[in-house]
């Protein structure tokens, strides 16, 4: 298990709710995805609408070698799909690197594309908003700071980042969960467009 954490077993899947710690501003680069430690997630996705589904499976994130792209040194884990239906990629790589604005995460959009985000800022606090002038999300903001549990554990002083789109015809928001130590151990996704209304979870039940 990576260091620097603290962990509690417990048997449920659910995210609680947290409480907020004081309004202090946290050092964000405590919340970096580790560079060693495999994660495991169950994954869920379900659909109402004109076109619907239900899915879950498994994604297993795990260390791979660190990767030079476009002049920047990344870190990199390697994300394998389980139990999945055969249009998820078998395999992904997500791209994580850290200088002084904050932690960046990248990927691969095609073979020609690449693409990179600031997902947490340096001067994160209670309160905090960020985001990119043309960035696929209009408002992202640190909604508070306080415990996540999870079936692979307790952790405390955990980021809850809200992420929000409407373009008029289609909306989405996302809550993401970034714990010390560990990086994210939690995401909700809900898209709304017409009567179409998706939910895709995330979450942590492995810490290896």
């Amino acid at each position: 298990m990576p260091t620097g954490m603290k962990r509690t077993i417990c048997g449920s899947l659910a995210l609680i709710a947290s409480t907020t710690v004081g309004a202090q501003v946290v050092d964000v680069f405590d919340y970096a995805e580790p560079e060693d430690g495999v994660k495991t997630f169950a994954y869920s996705s379900r659909a109402s609408g004109q076109q619907s589904w239900d899915i879950a499976g498994h994604l297993v994130e795990a260390p791979a070698a660190p990767e030079e792209v476009a002049g920047r040194l990344y870190r990199v884990r390697l994300q394998t799909a389980q139990g999945l239906p055969d249009y998820f990629p078998g395999e992904s790589r997500i791209y994580y690197r850290e200088d002084d604005s904050g932690i960046y995460s990248a990927y691969h959009e095609s073979e020609e594309v690449f693409s990179e985000f600031l997902q947490l800022p340096a001067d994160i606090g209670p309160g905090s908003s960020w985001g990119e002038e043309g960035g696929f999300w209009q408002t992202e903001s640190l909604d508070r700071i306080g415990v996540a549990e999870t079936a692979a554990g307790t952790f405390d002083e955990c980021l809850y980042v809200v992420r929000r789109r409407d373009d008029g015809e289609q909306s989405m928001e996302s809550e993401s969960i970034y714990c010390p130590g560990i990086g994210g151990v939690g995401s909700t996704t809900t898209n709304t467009f017409g009567e179409f209304r998706s939910v895709t979870e995330t979450r942590l039940i492995g810490l290896d």
